[in-house]
């Protein structure tokens, strides 16, 4: 320490005693001789030094004679043990002796005659009192200055010749004018640090921190002295402890605790002054220290030592003389010496936070910082600093009070608690400090003081206006001991290791956070004082916050260099690494989380970000290499890869969705599924290869798995489970993948299908050899139909594996989410391709399972023909069949009746047997061979109830055996011939009513025809009015071209099974000549029958007629009009014309109804009578003849019942004429 600064702390011991009493001095004299003994100064050196601090003080001796004659004087003679000074004094008189420095003065008083006058005399004491006072009187009349209180009047006696004199006495205490030596701040952290030091020594094992009342009083005096509040102590023993030399004497635990509970409960609010600054400035170099060492990537002794140095080495003052560098080399060497002495081995200094207070178990008692925080300014010292400091790179935030001007609440009290269920103990609430002043007022009053600095001891006797010179004298700043650091940054520290203790990626679920939080406690608790709101630009907690950043990143670093990159040689180890990761990750993160909160670290998004790039780089690295070098021919190396790549896939997937649950949008990991890109081609390779070999392992057809049931009453083969499961773990193992690129989930759909095809075809294949072996039949019948039941057991489940694949291969495909991916067109030809798959996989099923019935399907179609062949026989031929006795009673409806119910017990053998699919398929096949038969074997030219019994029963064979609901050619052929010959009338006319002219050319009729219902309600009366008719082109020539031509109309009411010629002639309009448009205006009424007028099928027939002169006539065309189609005649409205189109005599020749009635011409009178009248207007010129025709009744068809059923079958329902009644 400079002699300047040693000066200024005896100057504080010296002048800070305000009584002077003896105990007080001796007390002064232990302290300078306890701080010669810290420092270890030469004695005359020491002495020279206190001399020099005794010039500060003056004692001043007040005397006034009181009752002393005018003739004579009063002799003071004052002894301070050097010398003796004489002074002569008048009665009266006040007088003001100067005593010198010390208080150890004796004096006594004589009274002499010197007529009045002042004499001053300096004598020798030896001289004076040998010549003048017996030792004697001396030694009773002296007074001592000890005796006489400071700033109090005192009287005292004295005699002279025996008269007794009194005088006044007051003794006075005055400071010198010279300016007091100044204490800098690097001198001021030397003498704390070197007291403390002096002390650790005499603390065995460990310093405690507690200082004697000698070393406790020299600190405390000197901060008292020159006007410094108890806080810049506090600050400079916390800095001191914080690079504690652990060779002098190894820190107690409870040091730093104490030093920062101190701080913590300092009530008083600092003045911004220099010195509180200096000491904000210091101790923040220090915590940046501090925290450097405590989270250095590698931390060796080298660098250690270097910080330890900074720490301790200050600037020299400002003259650099050779004394003061002398003096400083000595102190460097006193202090080796010690520190070599007091250990064998010169140990390095290390953080006091590394040697003590990690082996402290308290948590974190004091909150850090808060969540909230604002840009600081990290901008250049103030000129009172001595050099500025390089703000910590980067620069974050600096923390803000949640409660403005009532404390400084710097943690979220949400992660206090949350923190008490992840790290142990209970955290204590942080106590709000609050403060008198603004923040506002206090910059203000910062900015004062950083102006006039108050840095000296102002003397409280010396007048006001030395006081205001001296007190604002600009002096130069003080010195602050600089630590040359230099901001660590993550670039500087990439390629470094981590101890373990630091390694905080990937979280685990032991005790390292614990310990982390136990190591970095004190720390914390430093950066979340109070004092760091009066700084501006000290933040230790926004360094604390970046360092801690840094350390995550290269922590994440670190794995990935050391951990993941070494295990992720192959896929194999890959899967395995990226699985115990994301599984850290996923179960033991939240602890991490809640701490690195406190700071204002997202822990998980600084994770994320750096383990993003070097992730990506690593997987597709490896994927890529595993694929170029891989052996697709392989069956063990493709599933290995398979396997491994995609339980990668899957772990790489949970950690994006952990990164997307905490709201981290992470770029490189969002498109993770571009990495696998090479993958999907041998995925499916190896799902197709893997599936085949486990539908070839499925258990055997033969297999009873317990023999619960009987063979010939078992359905289904019993692997068939398996084989379905298979298909289900399959499809599972590809929706767990959630592919989200368009291509590689529509790849995936379409692969998917095609395996589950080739699948059902390698099942269908194994099923069908297996059914076709000669094995042992395990049940009591004959091998023959053990053979059989076992093929219909395997037809059975081919049918049941097919129908599940197409019932459910869009929700294995994932086919809906896929459709939603790409666009409407696509989707629609992708599923006409996996249609054409999977109606291709059908095809090659059902031929296998069609071979696996032949045989049993064989016997049933021979059983179908036989009974076809016996539908198709008359009455005739199969009574000849039947016994003699059985013959007259037997019906028609008898052979149908048998052939149905043989077909019912052969329909239920077939059901019973058969999967419902492979029933269905079987019984239309019957059903086809049924109907192909009957249609060989149908007689021709019978009478149509022969075809009747055959068309009912026809209907109900099909529905029976499932045939198709649309009937075929040959049914409806059959139909017609069902019918009689009357209904088929009707409906030609039916279908010749509604006839229209396709061309558009022809020529029409319009009449106007309503009917009158007449009283008794059963007869009608129609009115017809025959208007005209539109001819476009001329009629064809007649025989006679040459004579003039005439046309008529003649109505006739048709057929005439219902209108005989005899009641319903026809009826002819007048004639009118040949053109375009002839009118006729004729208008007839007829009387019909209600049940004839709106019988289906009765028409009114308009015959266009064309005449000539010589009378040959000639059907050009008719019209027909449907009598129920007519209205009722109404005298509120109009009838309105009907116009229908004159059709040619040939138009309804190709009628299937005409083509039947031709065919009954020889056998049928009805028809022949029919067929000759319309023949007749075909082929005839001239008027013809009415044919009379007699109606036939209408025959019914016998029901019949049913042996399976119960009930009557569908009955055959006769075309009977529908009445309809239309009103206008």
């Amino acid at each position: 320490m400079r002699d300047e600064a040693y000066r200024a702390v005896i100057a504080s011991i010296l002048l800070s005693n305000p009584d002077d009493t003896e105990k007080e001095s001796a007390h002064i004299t232990l302290l300078l001789a306890h701080l010669r003994k810290i420092f270890q100064l030469a004695i005359p050196r020491h002495d020279r030094l206190v001399q020099e601090c005794l010039k500060f003080r003056t004692y001043v001796l007040e005397t006034t004679i009181a009752d002393i004659p005018p003739t004579k004087n009063v002799l003071l003679i004052v002894d301070n043990g050097r010398k003796t000074t004489q002074h002569t004094l008048n009665g009266g008189e006040t007088y003001e002796i100067d005593l010198g420095p010390s208080r150890d003065v004796h004096f006594y008083c004589q009274v002499v005659k010197l007529n009045g006058q002042k004499a001053k005399a300096m004598l020798r004491k030896t001289t004076l009192f040998r010549r003048m006072i017996p030792e004697q009187q001396e030694l009773e009349e002296r007074i001592s200055t000890r005796s006489l209180p400071l700033d109090e009047r005192i009287r005292r006696a004295f005699s002279a010749k025996g008269t007794t004199y009194h005088a006044d006495f007051r003794l006075t205490k005055q400071m010198s004018d010279s300016p007091l030596p100044k204490i800098e701040f690097s001198d001021l952290v030397e003498f704390v640090r070197t007291v403390h030091e002096n002390e650790a020594p005499n603390q065995k094992p460990v310093y405690s921190g507690e200082l004697q009342e000698r070393s406790f009083s020299l600190l405390h005096l000197t901060f008292i002295f020159y006007e410094m509040q108890g806080i810049y102590l506090k600050l400079i023993s916390l800095c001191v402890f914080l690079v504690w030399d652990s060779s002098v004497a190894p820190l107690a635990i409870g040091v730093l605790p104490s030093a920062i509970q101190t701080l913590e409960n300092h009530q008083e609010q600092p003045e911004i002054c220099r010195v509180f600054t200096h000491c904000i400035e210091y101790l923040f170099d220090c915590v940046l220290g501090v925290i450097d060492d405590l989270l250095a990537p590698a931390p060796t002794s080298a660098s250690q030592q270097v910080f330890r140095k900074q720490t301790r080495l200050f600037h020299a003052h400002s003259s650099g003389s050779e004394d003061g560098g002398h003096r400083k080399l000595e102190r460097q060497k006193s202090i080796q010496s010690r520190s070599s002495a007091s250990s064998p081995s010169s140990k390095p200094r290390t953080s006091s936070m590394l040697s003590a207070q990690s082996q402290t178990s308290t948590l974190l008692t004091t909150p850090h910082a808060s969540l909230e925080r604002r840009v600081s300014e990290m901008s250049t010292h103030s000129s009172h600093s001595s050099k500025p400091i390089s703000p910590p790179s980067p620069v974050l935030t600096r923390p803000t009070h949640l409660a403005s001007g009532n404390g400084t609440t710097l943690l979220n009290p949400s992660v206090v608690e949350r923190k008490r269920s992840f790290l142990g103990s209970p955290i204590a609430k942080w106590p709000g400090q609050t403060f008198g002043r603004t923040k506002k007022h206090i910059l203000e009053r910062s900015i004062s003081y950083h102006t006039h600095p108050k840095l000296e001891r102002v003397p409280s006797t010396r007048s006001a206006k030395a006081i205001e010179e001296h007190r604002y004298r600009n002096d130069p700043p003080m010195h602050v001991p600089t630590l040359k650091r230099k901001s660590v940054t993550l670039l500087d520290m990439q390629g470094l290791d981590l101890p373990l203790h630091l390694r905080i990626f990937p979280p685990n679920e032991g005790t390292q956070m614990q310990d982390f939080n136990r190591m970095m406690l004190p720390i914390v608790r430093i950066c979340a004082l109070s004092v760091w709101d009066f700084s501006e630009t000290h933040d230790p907690a926004t360094y604390l916050a970046n360092k801690l950043k840094m350390l995550i990143a290269l922590a994440v670093q670190n794995w990935i260099r050391y951990d993941f990159v070494t295990e992720s040689q192959d896929v194999h180890t890959l899967c395995a690494a990226v699985q115990r990761v994301v599984k850290a990750i996923y179960f033991n993160q939240q602890p991490y989380s809640v701490y690195f909160e406190q700071f204002s670290i997202n822990y998980l998004k600084l994770v994320f970000e750096t383990l993003d790039s070097p992730l990506e780089g690593l997987v597709r690295n490896v994927i890529e290499t595993a694929t170029f070098t891989l052996n697709s021919r392989d069956f063990n190396a493709l599933d290995n890869y398979s396997k491994n790549t995609m339980k990668t896939y899957r772990a790489i997937k949970n950690l994006r969705k952990i990164a997307t649950s905490k709201g981290i949008t992470v770029p490189l990991l969002s498109r993770f599924e571009q990495w696998f890109s090479p993958c999907l081609v041998f995925w499916t390779t190896a799902w197709r290869e893997t599936s085949l070999l486990m539908v070839s392992r499925t258990a055997p057809l033969d297999d009873d798995d317990g023999a619960k049931f009987v063979d010939s009453e078992r359905k289904l083969p019993t692997g068939l489970y398996s084989f379905l499961c298979i298909q289900k773990g399959i499809s599972d193992d590809v929706l767990i993948l959630e592919l989200e690129n368009p291509q590689h989930a529509l790849l995936a759909a379409v692969k998917m299908v095609q395996i589950f095809s080739d699948n059902l075809v390698a099942y269908s294949r194994k099923l069908y050899s297996e059914s076709r072996c000669d094995v042992e039949c395990k049940c009591q019948k004959g091998s023959k139909t053990c053979q059989c039941h076992r093929s219909i057991r395997a037809a059975n489940g081919v049918d049941h594996a097919f129908e599940y694949i197409e019932q459910n291969w869009v929700r294995f495909a994932d086919w809906e989410r896929v459709q939603t991916m790409i666009s409407k067109g696509e989707a629609e030809k992708i599923k006409l391709t996996i249609e054409a798959i999977l109606k291709s996989c059908r095809e090659q099923c059902d031929c296998l399972a069609d071979r696996l019935i032949q045989r049993n399907y064989g016997e049933k179609c021979s059983e179908t023909v036989r009974l076809a062949k016996q539908l198709c026989l008359d009455r005739h031929e199969y009574t000849k069949t039947l016994a003699s006795y059985v013959r007259d009673r037997i019906d028609s409806f008898h052979n149908s009746e048998m052939i149905i119910n043989a077909l019912e017990k052969l329909v239920e053998v077939i059901e019973k047997e058969f999967y419902p699919r492979r029933s269905l398929k079987i019984l239309h096949k019957m059903w086809i061979l049924f109907e192909t038969e009957v249609a060989r074997n149908l007689k021709e030219f019978q009478v149509h109830e022969y075809y009747k019994n055959i068309y009912v029963a026809l209907k109900i064979i099909r529905e029976l055996l499932q045939g198709p609901k649309n009937p075929s050619q040959f049914c409806r052929i059959l139909h017609l011939k069902s019918l009689s010959t009357a209904e088929l009338i009707l409906a030609y006319y039916v279908a010749m009513a509604d006839m229209e002219d396709e061309t558009g050319e022809g020529s029409t009729i319009c009449i106007q025809a309503a009917f009158i219902r007449e009283r008794n309600d059963e007869r009608i009366s129609l009115v017809i009015k025959v208007r005209e008719a539109r001819i476009p082109c001329p009629l064809s020539s007649s025989p006679c071209p040459a004579s003039p031509k005439e046309l008529s109309i003649q109505l006739d009411l048709l057929p005439k099974t219902i209108f005989v010629d005899e009641k319903f002639p026809g009826i002819t309009t007048k004639l009118v000549p040949i053109s375009g448009n002839p009118k006729w205006g004729d208008a007839f009424q007829i009387s019909i029958s209600h049940d004839n007028f709106f019988t289906n099928g009765a028409v009114l027939s308009l015959s266009l007629l064309e005449k000539d002169k010589i009378g040959c006539e000639k059907v050009v065309g008719k019209a027909f009009f449907a009598l129920n189609q007519m209205r009722e005649l109404s005298t509120r409205t109009t009838t309105k014309p009907l116009c229908r189109p004159v059709l040619p005599l040939q138009a309804g020749n190709n009628l299937e109804f005409y083509q039947v009635i031709r065919e009954r011409v020889l056998f049928d009178k009805v028809a022949r009578l029919f067929w000759k009248r319309e023949r007749a207007q075909k082929d005839v010129h001239i008027n013809l003849k009415q044919l009379r025709e007699v109606p036939r009744r209408w025959g019914s068809l016998r029901r019949f019942k049913s042996e399976r059923f119960g009930s009557p079958r569908i009955s055959f329902s006769i075309y009977r004429p529908q009445r309809t009644v239309s009103t206008i």
